[in-house]
Formats: C-alpha cells, sequence, structure tokens
C-alpha cells in the first residue's frame, strides 16, 4: 500500500532540496507539472513507473519518498 501522506510530503521536500520545480521534474518525469502537484498534494497516486523515473531523476532511493512524517 503506498503511503500517500508520507509520499506527498517527501517528494515536496526532496524536490526542493534537490533544486527542482514542479515543472523541471514533471518535464524529465515525462508528466505534467499538474500531474506532480497533484501528487504532492495527496490527490493522485503514481504507478510504480512514475515513481521510478521520480526517483531516478532526483537520484534518491524509493524507500525516502515512504519514510514516515513526524
Amino acid at each position: 500500500m503506498v503511503k500517500m501522506k508520507e509520499l506527498a510530503y517527501n517528494l515536496k521536500i526532496i524536490r526542493k532540496e534537490k533544486g527542482e520545480t514542479q515543472l523541471s521534474l514533471a518535464e524529465k518525469v515525462g508528466v505534467s507539472s499538474t500531474f506532480i502537484a497533484n501528487i504532492e498534494q495527496g490527490r493522485r497516486k503514481p504507478s510504480m513507473e512514475i515513481i521510478e523515473k521520480i526517483v531516478a531523476v532526483l537520484n534518491i532511493k524509493a524507500k525516502e519518498l515512504f519514510e514516515e512524517v513526524k
């Protein structure tokens, strides 16, 4: 089961730490910036394929996206 709260929060934080905008990440992943925004707001659940692309672009391990939010 995908932890949407953790994914939404962590994606936004990590994306900003890596200096990516929603638009730049979206272009590199091959989705719209609206789709990235919706993931970050917990409105959309990305497929494993999209998660793998995001992880590759951000150069992180997938588990970092799903770590518990404190």
